[in-house]
């Protein structure tokens, strides 16, 4: 009989082999347990030793991507709010934001990676301690995509004052910047000027100006005549103030910028009916719309000018009222009326999609049998849609679900 050799594993006089630990894990493995925790919990695992750290550290990178430098309250909770903290905060609040930048400076000097990764930044700046805070210079090294500034400016009437801030800007460029906002209480204009020479890629662009406590958004003569750059690839506005001041943005972008593909027009009131025709033909300058959102009292005489206009043989080479490709219109209110051919208000629009509605009653009063006829009204309509709440992206999927409902094409 061949002699046995007891198994190593049985064998109590074999030393014994070490424990496997977590470290004995492939590092693909580490990584993904890594990427369970949050931003604090991956610079914990990373602080532990550097095997931990050399597998952790791109679970970093979705945290990294985007930074906030902002006081809670929010000084602008969205684009259609006016600021709700009072000026009487602004000392302690740009304390904080000072302490805040401070910390960020310091965390990305130490750390330059977290510059490389940053593509989506929110700033609020107050304009008496601009210089103070955490400013559009410090991202140099970043490769922004997306920039939302928030301005608390004290200023009521400024001529040409565009000029006093770019200094600070005309040296940065952010090649790859494609989403800019702006919102301030005033001097809306003069902060888009700094930037126009800083963002050659920019697509969309979102300006804000809140007229409250007798400051007044002003876009003067000299403001409107001052030379702006055409961006090439500008597709999308969105322009939310009082009508007069989104007028007057209006004027300058449909006469400048061709491209517009998407308009966003939202002023809480309407200071005079004339101003919904005098939208209309600035509108008529961006003859290749693709949607339109009316989110102003001045829906009506918009679509009234609109439909008046349609019937008019207009020679003008820089007007064009057809609108024929146009895919998608949003409306404020609930009101139908207007999508029937015999109401004065109904405007041709041969490519048209979708009908977004936006109600705070959530078209809760509109039956399926008062909807289904208007499609024979436009042959392209797929679906029309009522909302609750204005949407953030009133172009992309609107939440219908809850409080708001929708009908599709038969």
């Amino acid at each position: 009989m061949d002699q046995l050799t007891i198994p190593a594993h049985l064998d109590t006089d074999a030393e014994p082999k070490a424990k496997p630990t977590l470290l004995s894990l492939p590092e693909h493995v580490l990584y993904q347990i890594a990427t369970y925790g949050d931003e604090k919990s991956v610079w914990r695992v990373m602080a532990t030793c550097r095997a931990w750290r050399a597998a952790a550290e791109r679970a970093l990178d979705p945290h990294l991507g985007e930074l906030e430098v902002v006081v809670l309250p929010r000084l602008f909770e969205d684009i259609y709010t006016p600021p709700s903290v009072p000026e009487e905060a602004d000392e302690e609040r740009c304390h904080g934001l000072q302490t805040r930048s401070e910390h960020i400076i310091a965390f990305h000097r130490d750390y330059p990676r977290a510059l490389e990764l940053l593509r989506r930044c929110t700033v609020e700046l107050y304009y008496d301690t601009i210089n103070d805070l955490y400013m559009p210079s410090d991202f140099c090294g970043a490769d922004l995509e997306q920039l939302t500034v928030h301005y608390r400016d004290r200023a009521v009437y400024f001529y040409n004052c565009g000029n006093d801030l770019a200094p600070w800007f005309s040296h940065i460029l952010f090649p790859n910047l494609t989403h800019l906002t702006i919102a301030a209480t005033t001097r809306t204009h003069a902060y888009f000027d700094s930037y126009a020479n800083s963002v050659p890629a920019l697509r969309e662009l979102t300006l804000v100006a809140h007229n409250r406590d007798g400051l007044e958004p002003y876009w003067g003569a000299e403001d409107a005549l001052r030379p702006i750059k055409r961006f090439e690839h500008l597709e999308r506005i969105t322009l939310s103030g009082d009508d007069v001041m989104v007028l007057a943005m209006l004027s300058t972008f449909a006469a400048n910028f061709s491209t517009l593909l998407y308009v966003t027009l939202y002023t809480p009131d309407a200071s005079s009916e004339s101003i919904g025709v005098t939208i209309t033909h600035y509108l008529s300058q961006c003859p290749r719309l693709k949607g339109l959102a009316l989110i102003t009292p001045n829906r009506d005489n918009v679509l009234s000018t609109l439909a008046f206009m349609h019937t008019q043989d207009i020679d003008d080479d820089h007007v064009d009222v057809s609108h024929d490709d146009l895919e998608m219109l949003v409306l404020e209110g609930s009101d139908l009326s207007w999508l029937s051919k015999d109401s004065g208000f109904w405007v041709e629009f041969p490519c048209l999609e979708r009908i977004t509605f936006v109600d705070p009653a959530a078209g809760a009063s509109i039956r399926k049998q008062d909807v289904l006829p208007l499609f024979e009204c436009y042959d392209t309509l797929k679906r029309i849609e009522w909302t609750a709440e204005r949407p953030v992206d009133p172009f992309g999927p609107v939440e219908t679900k809850g409080r708001g409902k929708a009908h599709d094409r038969p």
